[in-house]
């Protein structure tokens, strides 16, 4: 029979276990029917699980893991069934960090919070239960608990105690499987500060620059109000607020820190802030400016109620309002100029409390008493004047601790003692100790001073030699040491002051000859060893390579060799007073004005002379002065030979000046005066003589006699008429344009002064509100510089001024219209000061002659008359009848000096007139500034005062330092004037003028000065006025006078710096 159906007889579940390691991890099982016959049976069986809540099973007997733990999953199919055994074990596959990393806690401080981990399977499912050790790294503390097993999150934590180190890292792992890193990092004590309080020190009071009395101290605390130790606490003042010490300190175990805290120099509320990181705290104090008070004791100590000016002193205005003072930004004192102003007493020692001041000037006073050593305190001192006072005792030695003291200025005084080697300690470039009583050497430390310019010890008490050291002082360009006691030989070794200019050893017991060391002295102008009279010799022929300007060998046995080579370059200084060596038995010169045997004087080219030859015999027999002849030469070529006729007279047996009668004479013309003239003289060519009389036959001896001949420029001489605005005499129009240059008012000028060729020229007449010979002499000096002039300038008004004045070495001078007037003011503008004669102000201290004479022969060609030695000089106030050898010289080198390239003037452009002076007692002050086309006339050389230009925010424009020319027979006041050409942005940029000098400031803007007016004639630009003290009710705009005197005038006006209209102009 047929088998039996097929049906199902077995199940098969494949594979017969799994074993699931995380959670929703699968694993796919599969049930395999069978018949009886063995073979596959089709159908589906359906699956169960034996335990839901660890698998789950779908249709397709893929099984998916929910829990930990085990059971059986289930195929059954028409009554058959099969299981396989189904393992859920979670394996950690991950450990992640939940929280706490990054944290930061001080060394042996637990974490704020706890370290988190979490273990997870493959599937990202927490794992509980997994062991987690937490290891901190070598150094980085502990975890507490050093194990732990995660929860039923997967979560595990630990407590971490950090190490000493910066950085630290806690490893947390499972056993044999993942682990992550955890960082922290330590806590400094500054990260600890959550707050700083104030414990002491606030609100103090003291004055600026002063320490408080008690220190500022603070506490750091963290947020739980504890100090913090070890917290490093900043100190910072306010801007300009003081400074601290220390500015940086720790913390101590109590969380304190302290400091001094220095006040700023300004006054009034100040502030301090203590800071750590960005937690601070504000500390304040109040500064008092300490200078009212010193200067307060200051006026009392120095008769401050008798002052000449005390303005606003002891007042409650501000201390930059009180006459003399200058405060800085901060209020603090930082000038003080009370010069000529009547102070009496002593200096007190306060005064050292002004702290903050860098320049005094205390001159012309009646301060007595010792300098106070306290001044050595004044660290901010830069200028220290106290010149022309009464002072008394030694120089402090502590002034040598001065750190920035560059001026020091004490001479004529009555100081004593010696001079302190301390001062080489000082970076002074000017040092000035003259007229005292110092006593003692000269400190051979003051040679090390590298940056001393001038240093003036002359008229005082010093003795022994003078040290060799200060030859090696680099700078040093003027060196005063006359009228002391100083002896020995000049040290070769200031021949090393390759910068020296001006030498100074005169009145001295100096001995030997001058080195010839002070060959190579290249930029030397001065030298002057007169009234030595212990030195001696023939002057070296290795000077003869100076090219000085000034030369005194007078009061001395020092010469110059007679040779032609040595009386070449002797002719040739400017102003030489040096004696050549002894003359022989015969004797020729050349005479103009005047003339002498041993100090000969240059003669001016083109002008007649006087031939006076001296020959003398020890034993003549009663033999008369024979004829004699006298051949002049040319680049050796004769070019003249005159007969010189004999004399009635005896042959002398001595050289007599004083006699026309003792010398053979003849008047040589002036065509045969040419320079590098040389002459030889021939006695008695026709042998006269008998043969038993002896006498030089031949001058010179050999070769040929220079004559010394300068060929001066034509005198070009401008004669200025000045007009009163308020009573103008026109008269004085008509006469100076009546003037010609043989005119009587010039004879003397053209017979005393070294002028030959002479050029007039009448200017128009010049509109003045001055009254004074002052005001119109300076207002002469802006307008020949205003107008580029090159010549000589003299004014002239009517009704007269009573005399004249001069501003020497500037080519102006105001006079009257009287001949020896004329020629006495243009005798200043040659350069020469006064002769000791009849007490006038500005006498030339090196005058040869004490009672103010000619002091050498003078001859008169108009009378051919000798003028004897003891008449009075022109420039002396005793009659000025003729003109001294010596000022001679030196008005003829002024004007080789300085006229040789006066044409060559700068080109004339947009400039800036500016132009002052000072007063009698040194008060400087400023005339209103003007805007010209002209040539720039810029300061010779820098001197003790400067003029700045400075913009509205105090930044400079310019800056001239120059020295103040003196007005001679004025009454001590002097005078500026200066052409500055002017940038394009000075018109809107130039807000101040300041002129600052010893005595004191001023300076002016655009506004606050009175008004001044510039007259031009708009033709030829030529200056027609200066008017000063213009009314306001004048001025119509900024820059016009509605009415000028007269019509047709190009007119600016100014009230100090020049308004914008006149720079458009």
């Amino acid at each position: 029979p047929p088998p039996p159906p097929p049906r199902a007889a077995s199940i098969e579940v494949e594979p017969d276990s799994a074993t699931l390691v995380s959670l929703g991890d699968t694993a796919a099982f599969r049930a395999t029917i069978k018949d009886q016959y063995g073979a596959a049976y089709s159908g589906s069986a359906t699956w169960t699980t034996s335990d839901p809540a660890v698998f789950k099973v779908d249709a397709a007997g893929t099984v998916t893991a929910l829990a930990n733990g085990s059971g059986a999953v289930t195929a059954s199919f028409e009554g058959l069934s099969a299981s396989a055994a189904v393992v859920v074990a979670q394996a950690a596959a991950a450990v992640e960090i939940v929280s706490g990393d990054g944290q930061q806690a001080s060394a042996g401080a637990a974490l704020p919070d706890p370290v988190v981990v979490r273990v997870a399977d493959a599937g990202g499912s927490p794992v509980a239960g997994a062991m987690v050790a937490f290891t901190p790294g070598t150094g980085h503390g502990t975890a507490d608990p050093a194990e732990a097993a995660s929860d039923a999150e997967g979560l595990a934590r630990t407590v971490w105690t950090l190490g000493e180190a910066d950085d630290q890292t806690l490893t947390a792992a499972v056993a044999d499987g993942p682990s992550v890193r955890v960082t922290a990092s330590l806590l400094k004590p500054d990260e600890l500060v959550s707050a700083l309080e104030v414990v002491s020190g606030d609100g103090q009071r003291a004055d600026a620059g002063a320490a408080l009395p008690e220190p500022v101290v603070v506490r750091a605390v963290n947020a739980e109000g504890a100090p913090v130790a070890g917290a490093t606490v900043a100190f910072t003042p306010g801007a300009d607020h003081g400074t601290t010490d220390p500015a940086e300190v720790l913390s101590d175990a109590e969380g304190v820190a302290r400091t001094t805290w220095t006040l700023g120099a300004a006054a009034g509320r100040q502030t301090l802030a203590a800071t750590v990181r960005d937690k601070s705290v504000s500390i304040e104090a109040t500064a008092h400016n300490p200078d009212r008070a010193a200067l307060e004791t200051f006026y009392e100590a120095t008769g401050g109620p008798g002052w000449d000016n005390h303005e606003n002193w002891l007042t409650d205005a501000p201390l930059a309002d009180w006459y003399g003072v200058t405060t800085d930004t901060d209020g603090r004192v930082a000038r003080l100029l009370l010069s000529y102003n009547g102070l009496s007493g002593r200096i007190p020692s306060e005064f050292a409390k002004l702290s903050s001041l860098a320049f005094v000037t205390l001159n012309g006073n009646e301060l007595s008493g010792p300098i106070p050593p306290e001044l050595a305190k004044m660290s901010a001192l830069r200028h220290l004047g106290l010149a022309q006072n009464g002072l008394t005792g030694s120089i402090p030695s502590e002034l040598g601790d001065l750190p920035q003291l560059g001026f020091l200025g004490l001479d004529q005084n009555a100081l004593t003692g010696e001079i302190p080697p301390e001062l080489a300690n000082l970076p002074l470039y000017w040092l000035a100790l003259a007229h005292n009583r110092l006593t003692g050497s000269i400190p051979s430390a003051l040679g090390r001073m590298d940056r001393l310019s001038t240093l003036n010890l002359g008229w005082n008490r010093l003795a022994g030699p003078i040290p060799p050291e200060l030859g090696a002082s680099p700078r040093l360009s003027t060196l005063v040491l006359r009228e002391n006691a100083l002896t020995g030989p000049i040290p070769p070794e200031l021949g090393g002051l390759r910068r020296l200019r001006e030498l100074h050893l005169s009145a001295n017991a100096l001995t030997g000859n001058l080195p010839a060391e002070f060959s190579g002295l290249n930029r030397l102008t001065v030298l002057d060893v007169s009234d030595n009279p212990d030195m001696s010799g023939a002057l070296p022929t290795e000077l003869m390579a100076l090219r000085l300007n000034t030369f005194r060998l007078g009061g001395t046995g020092i010469c110059v060799p007679r040779g032609n080579e040595f009386r070449e370059w002797l002719l040739a200084i400017p102003d030489p007073y040096a004696p050549l060596c002894a003359a022989g038995r015969a004797v020729a010169y050349l005479t103009q004005a005047v003339q002498s045997i041993d100090f000969p004087v240059s003669l001016v080219a083109g002008g007649d002379a006087l031939l006076r030859v001296f020959v003398t015999a020890d034993n003549a027999g009663g033999a008369r002065i024979p004829p004699m002849r006298a051949t002049f030469f040319e680049d050796g070529r004769e070019i003249h030979v005159a007969d010189v006729p004999g004399r009635t007279t005896p042959i002398p047996a001595e050289i007599d000046e004083g006699n026309l009668e003792a010398s053979a004479n003849v008047t040589i013309p002036g065509s045969v005066l040419v320079p590098g003239l040389e002459m030889v003289v021939d006695v008695d060519p026709g042998q006269t003589l008998g043969a038993g009389v002896d006498v030089q036959m031949r001058i010179p001896e050999t070769g040929r006699l220079t004559v010394g001949v300068r060929a001066v420029p034509t005198f070009d001489l401008i004669v200025v008429p000045f007009l009163r605005q308020a009573n103008p005499d026109r008269s004085i129009i008509d006469i100076v344009n009546a003037l010609t240059p043989d005119d009587e008012l010039f004879e003397m000028t053209r017979t005393l002064l070294p002028v030959q060729e002479m050029e007039l020229t009448a200017h128009e007449p010049v509109w003045t509100s001055s009254e004074s010979a002052t005001g119109m002499l300076r207002e002469l000096r802006l307008l020949r510089m205003a107008e580029g002039g090159t010549g000589y300038y003299l004014g002239t008004t009517l009704p007269a001024v009573g005399g004249g004045l001069a501003d020497r070495f500037r080519g102006v001078a105001i006079s009257d219209l009287e001949d020896w007037i004329v020629a006495h003011e243009l005798g200043h503008t040659f350069s020469l000061a006064h002769a000791p004669c009849g007490n006038p102000l500005g006498v030339d201290p090196t005058y040869p002659y004490s009672d103010g004479s000619i002091g050498a022969w003078g001859y008169d060609a108009r009378s051919d008359a000798l003028v004897p030695p003891d008449t009075p000089e022109l420039m002396g106030y005793c009659g000025s009848q003729w003109i001294s050898d010596y000022h001679f010289r030196k008005a003829m080198g002024h004007r080789l000096t300085t006229e040789s390239g006066a044409s060559a003037t700068g080109t004339a452009g947009t400039s800036l007139l500016l132009w002052g002076g000072a007063n009698p007692d040194g008060e400087p002050f400023l005339e209103p500034a003007f805007v010209a086309d002209a040539p720039p006339a810029l300061p010779e050389r820098a001197g003790a005062y400067r003029i700045s230009g400075l913009d509205a925010r105090g930044n400079e424009l310019f800056s001239l330092s120059f020295a103040m020319d003196e007005i001679a027979d004025g009454d001590g006041s002097s005078s500026f004037a200066f052409s500055v050409p002017a940038h394009e942005d000075w018109a809107g940029a130039l807000a101040r003028i300041v002129l600052a000098g010893p005595d004191g400031a001023v300076e002016m803007d655009r506004d606050g000065g009175r008004a001044a007016a510039l007259l031009l004639d708009p033709v030829t630009g030529r200056v027609r006025g200066i008017l000063r003290d213009v009314a306001m009710e004048d001025l119509a705009g900024a820059a016009t006078v509605s009415s000028p005197p007269e019509a047709g005038l190009e007119v600016q006006v100014s009230r100090g710096v020049p308004p914008l209209e006149a720079w458009r102009k």
